[in-house]
């Protein structure tokens, strides 16, 4: 009988003690804990008062072991979102991206971690919880991974988005996270060089001829939407492609 109460009372303990939201746009101070294993957003744990569950936060942007005050932004019946307003305190794996426009880009939301241990950490987990969804693989036991000897320039193929925006200049870049609006990017540190080679060239002949017909996502009018680029990593050769909605005569 006592063994039994002993985990329902450290239960309500461990309740009581998580941070309290209520509503959506409430500022509340949390300590990031877990990752989430599908898109690795930190995670921590606060208490619904309108249900009076626990309940995971999910704050993109965040590592294990920051402290940091974050703005509510939805709660559903089991899991809440939220975004930083500020970091208290850092995680020792916390680092500076090297971009500038990393906490906007879609394109790289772990570079805010350190590489080793954090990325490779959470990159095991994520492969983990996979394997996890069938059976026959639950028992299956995985190997470090092996970390990679480069973390710049190492991708080879790009498809940029081509929108001109609402002060009438043409932006080329990724789509920023959960949008689809594209955040003009001067250079990708993840890209091959070629291909940043490329991002160079067509801003500056988009530059020269500035009336071209370009997607314009406020009356989706224009023609061209999006820039491929595939590099040949023995070739260092580029296939550009622009994708547009004319049709050839």
């Amino acid at each position: 009988k006592v063994s039994s109460i002993r985990p329902l009372r450290k239960a309500v303990v461990a309740q009581s003690q998580s941070p309290v939201i209520g509503k959506k746009n409430e500022i509340v101070f949390v300590k990031i804990m877990n990752y989430s294993p599908e898109r690795g957003e930190g995670v921590a744990r606060v208490l619904d008062s309108s249900t009076n569950r626990n309940i995971d936060l999910l704050i993109p942007n965040t590592v294990i072991g920051d402290e940091v005050r974050a703005k509510i932004i939805n709660i559903k019946s089991n899991i809440g979102f939220g975004k930083i307003e500020e970091v208290v305190k850092k995680s020792k794996n916390r680092v500076t991206p090297p971009c500038l426009i990393a906490d906007r880009c879609g394109g790289c939301q772990l570079m805010h971690q350190s590489y080793m241990p954090s990325q490779l950490f959470l990159k095991q987990q994520i492969v983990q919880q996979a394997l996890t969804m069938y059976p026959s693989l639950r028992n299956v036991q995985m190997d470090p991974i092996v970390p990679s000897k480069t973390t710049a320039n190492y991708r080879n193929k790009v498809q940029f988005s081509i929108q001109r925006n609402d002060r009438g200049s043409i932006d080329i870049g990724l789509y920023a996270s959960n949008s689809q609006k594209t955040v003009d990017t001067k250079y990708c540190h993840i890209q091959h060089p070629i291909v940043n080679q490329v991002l160079q060239t067509v801003r500056i002949f988009f530059a020269k001829n500035p009336s071209i017909s370009v997607f314009y996502p406020s009356n989706h009018t224009g023609s061209l939407y999006h820039l491929v680029v595939r590099v040949g990593f023995h070739t260092q050769k580029a296939m550009v492609c622009i994708v547009s909605n004319m049709k050839y005569k």
